[in-house]
C-alpha cells in the first residue's frame, strides 16, 4: 500500500479532524503536480463524507468537526472545478458539493438552539424596553475668561438638579467626585 493510498485511507476512515483536513489540504498540490493520480484523488473525493464522524450524540467538538471537514473538501473541490472547468467531473463535483452542503446543514441544525419567532415576539411592546431617560437638559457653556468654583453652579437652570440633596450620596462616592475634581 502506497503513500496515497493511505492518504485516501484517511479521508474514508479517518475520524480525527486534523488528519482529515490536513489531508484534504494536500491533495490538491497532488493533482496538479501528479495529474496521473487525479481521477483516484477526485474518486476518493467525491466519495468522502464528513457526516461519518458524527456519532449519535452531537458533541459541539463533533459539530465543529464535522463543518471543519465539509468546509475543507468543498473549497477544495470548488478549487479543482474552476481550475479545469471543462473536465467532464465538474457537474458532478458540484452536484456533490450542494448534496454535502445540504446533508451538513440537514444534521447540524442550529436553529435548535435558538427560540422560536412566536415565543419570542408574544407582546411587542412588553419585549421592548421601557424608556426611562429625560429629555437631554440644555446647560448654557461657560463664557470666556477666568471662573470660580461657584460660577460652574450658575450653569444649571433645572429646579431637579439645583434642588438636588446631596446628603443622599455615599461618601465614597462623594470622595472619589471631590478628588477628580481637584
Amino acid at each position: 500500500m502506497g503513500l496515497l493510498d493511505r492518504m485516501l485511507g484517511a479521508l474514508q476512515g479517518g475520524s480525527d479532524a486534523l488528519v482529515v483536513d490536513a489531508t484534504l489540504n494536500c491533495l490538491s498540490i497532488l493533482v496538479r503536480t501528479r495529474p496521473a493520480t487525479s481521477s483516484r484523488i477526485l474518486n476518493a473525493l467525491l466519495s468522502f463524507n464528513p457526516l461519518q464522524a458524527a456519532n449519535s450524540p452531537m458533541t459541539p467538538q463533533t459539530r465543529v468537526m464535522i463543518k471543519s471537514m465539509e468546509k475543507t473538501a468543498r473549497l477544495l473541490l470548488i478549487h479543482l472545478s474552476k481550475r479545469d472547468p471543462h473536465n467532464p467531473m465538474v457537474p458532478r463535483i458540484q452536484q456533490h458539493v450542494e448534496r454535502t452542503m445540504r446533508a451538513v446543514a440537514e444534521v447540524i441544525d442550529d436553529s435548535a438552539k435558538k427560540r422560536p419567532l412566536e415565543a419570542q415576539q408574544q407582546d411587542g411592546l412588553e419585549a421592548k424596553r421601557q424608556r426611562t431617560a429625560g429629555p437631554q437638559i440644555a446647560i448654557r457653556p461657560l463664557g470666556p475668561g477666568p471662573h470660580s468654583l461657584g460660577d460652574v453652579f450658575t450653569l444649571i437652570s433645572s429646579d431637579e438638579l439645583k434642588n438636588f440633596d446631596i446628603s443622599q450620596l455615599p461618601l465614597g462616592l462623594v470622595a472619589k467626585v471631590g478628588c477628580g475634581a481637584g
